[in-house]
């Protein structure tokens, strides 16, 4: 693999993760539930260790519920609706909510790799280029379009003329849009390959942790057992400002001492409660 980002298998610290995201019966299941080792490694705070966090937090949640249906169904005290119900339950306060946290995760990276490559400009060219690149445009305007069609097959190379063709609008030039952002693209990678190759790179990391944190929201459906209708409904609370429950410090009077407390809404109860500590310490 050329990704820079690759790690090399190592049997005292293997890669994270696993083949199928969940147990397959038939090949069409063994298909849709396929994914990747995270076989990347970045330095803690970088992108590549945010995506491995929220890929190795994705199985974890999945397997968690799983767990809690194997604990559940072992006390033998539920029925099927009952084991539904009380996973139901997990999900909402715990599993999606979490879940929810580590796709909006990935997609932060995501967003700040397309910011990045929408940033990328072509260089300003100089007085004395300027010139040469209006007068290339110029001679291109005049020739026929088969003339221009042939110029450009033995040109494209070229970076002068690259740069020129890149450096105005199609019309400038004769081309057509297409031809035109086609050799702006080329231009770019010229002067921009190794930042294009870098977010490229990490763009292929983004695609073995989004599969996880898609995945693992169906997965999650299934080990409760319930329709998606039910399914979404759940989801849809635990879900809200991506899996943060809303959060205020609110303070109070005791003993004639002002002090703080961290209340988060329960959107299921509709009420205010204090925070668990799990949740002020996400919030901080």
């Amino acid at each position: 693999m050329n990704n820079r980002f690759y790690k090399s298998r190592d049997p005292a610290n293997p890669w994270p993760g696993r083949i199928y995201i969940g147990p397959a019966k038939t090949d069409m299941e063994r298909d849709r539930k396929r994914i990747s080792y995270f076989a990347f490694d970045g330095p803690e705070g970088s992108p590549i260790a945010k995506l491995k966090s929220a890929y190795v937090n994705g199985l974890a949640i999945v397997d968690g519920l799983r767990r809690k249906r194997e604990e559940t169904e072992a006390t033998r005290r539920f029925t099927p609706l009952g084991v539904t119900e009380a996973l139901g339950e997990v999900a909402l306060t715990d599993s999606l909510p979490a879940l929810r946290r580590a796709w909006t995760a990935v997609e932060k990276v995501k967003a700040d790799i397309a910011a990045k490559a929408s940033s990328l400009t072509l260089a300003k060219p100089s007085d004395e280029q300027r010139k040469e690149q209006e007068e290339i445009r110029s001679a291109m305007r005049a020739m026929t379009p088969a003339g221009r069609d042939e110029f450009l097959k033995q040109n494209r190379q070229n970076p002068v003329v690259a740069s020129a063709i890149a450096g105005a609008i199609p019309a400038l030039s004769g081309l057509h849009h297409s031809a035109h952002q086609n050799i702006v693209a080329e231009q770019l990678e010229r002067e921009h390959g190794e930042t294009i190759a870098e977010l490229r790179d990490l763009e292929e990391v983004v695609r073995v942790a989004e599969k996880v944190t898609t995945l693992a929201r169906d997965e999650l459906r299934e080990t409760i057992g319930c329709g998606r209708e039910i399914f979404e409904q759940i989801a849809k609370v635990a879900e809200a400002n991506n899996g943060e429950l809303p959060f205020r410090v609110e303070t109070i009077t005791i003993n004639g001492q002002d002090q703080e407390i961290c209340r988060v809404y329960d959107m299921n109860a509709r009420i205010w409660r204090d925070a668990s500590a799990d949740e002020i310490q996400r919030a901080a």
